[in-house]
């Protein structure tokens, strides 16, 4: 191997070996990857947490009925990556290892990256020069993956919703307590996705109506869910295509909600879309954003996921959207006639919720 190694230049930045290191390890991580979900679904982690003592090359073929080839290759890849822990002849978990069987959070990325992403990114290249999400035939002929949520096959639809829920579920039930300041008595909810807000909307607010604006399909399954619940006599919803030429329907809401949906548009089409909420408002009334945003997570890793998991969104979802920065989205809303009255930031894993007022500008 020869490469040029540079020496450190600051204090934060790598060596050059180090550098150099990280770059091959890089071009490693797909294999990684593939190798850990093989870990994981063959049950190499399951049976490890079970063994106080560790397990043998041979032990683990006996218990997962593997050939011997197959555990020798895993095992390779999880010691030298520090997945698993070699001590003499027998592997244990290592902390990593761990997390990636118990860690909520993590299994519920592991698993979208495999079953949503994976071969769809495979498409990226082609995705980002046309903005057209190439990589969703993978999953299915449409034309944005919302639009099939519903024709998924089972494991691959429990992995886009436990992603999607996980996410939302924490920091929706924190932003409702600041949505009941106000004491909204109209709520339109853009992008209702399985009815969850409403139902828990319903149930910290006994007098409040709620007015759902989503795809047909998405309609359907809030009727369902809803109707279960018992709030089917205060959940009206409405099909709409947000991106359609039609104007917004006539909705009479004090105040405005939109979870985890403007990630799903261009910056054209959330100006489009705040545009049209804009000229519903009126001085009193509210709407509330909450997105996670890049740049404003807890830690490092949470921007860095952030990051790479708005590739889903280039290659699968729509071509054309991603997560956004404060930044970004403040600017979107001031665009849109719009002016953030209030940022409330650290909701749930890391979620950001901006209460807006109608610029009086």
């Amino acid at each position: 191997m020869s490469a040029r190694i540079h020496k450190k230049r600051k204090g934060s930045e790598l060596s050059g070996f180090e550098a150099l290191c990280v770059a091959h390890q890089i071009t490693c991580y797909p294999f990684v990857f593939q190798a850990v979900v093989c870990l994981d679904r063959f049950g190499f982690f399951k049976v490890l947490d079970e063994a106080e003592d560790g397990l043998t090359l041979g032990e683990f073929c006996s218990r997962l009925e593997l050939n011997d080839y197959a555990v020798r290759v895993l095992l390779e890849v999880a010691s030298r990556f520090h997945i698993l822990l070699k001590e003499g002849n027998k592997y244990k978990l290592s902390k990593i290892a761990y997390f990636l069987l118990h860690d909520e959070m993590v299994r519920v990325n592991l698993n979208f990256a495999e079953d949503v992403c994976y071969r769809g990114l495979f498409a990226l290249p082609e995705s980002l020069k046309l903005e057209r999400p190439v990589g969703l035939k993978k999953l299915g002929p449409w034309s944005d993956v919302y639009r099939g949520l519903k024709f998924l096959p089972p494991d691959i639809q429990k992995s886009w919703f436990d992603f999607d829920h996980f996410y939302s579920d924490q920091s929706t039930h924190e932003a409702i307590k600041i949505l009941c300041r106000r004491n909204p008595k109209r709520i339109c909810d853009i992008g209702g996705n399985t009815g969850k807000f409403e139902i828990a909307c319903c149930k910290a607010l006994e007098n409040t109506l709620i007015t759902v604006l989503d795809l047909p399909e998405q309609c359907e399954i809030i009727n369902r869910n809803v109707a279960e619940a018992g709030f089917a006599d205060r959940v009206v919803t409405v099909p709409f295509d947000l991106l359609s030429s039609l104007p917004f329907p006539e909705i009479n809401a004090d105040s405005w909600w939109i979870s985890q949906v403007l990630d799903c548009f261009s910056e054209a089409q959330v100006k489009m879309i705040l545009n049209g909420i804009s000229k519903k408002l009126g001085a009193e009334d509210r709407l509330y954003i909450l997105e996670p945003l890049i740049g404003n997570q807890p830690f490092e890793t949470g921007d860095q996921c952030l990051s790479a998991f708005s590739l889903y969104f280039s290659a699968i979802a729509t071509g054309k959207s991603r997560f956004f920065s404060k930044d970004d989205i403040l600017n979107l809303i001031t665009d849109s006639g719009l002016e953030a009255e209030e940022i409330i930031d650290g909701l749930g894993t890391g979620h950001s919720l901006i209460v807006c007022k109608k610029n009086k500008k």
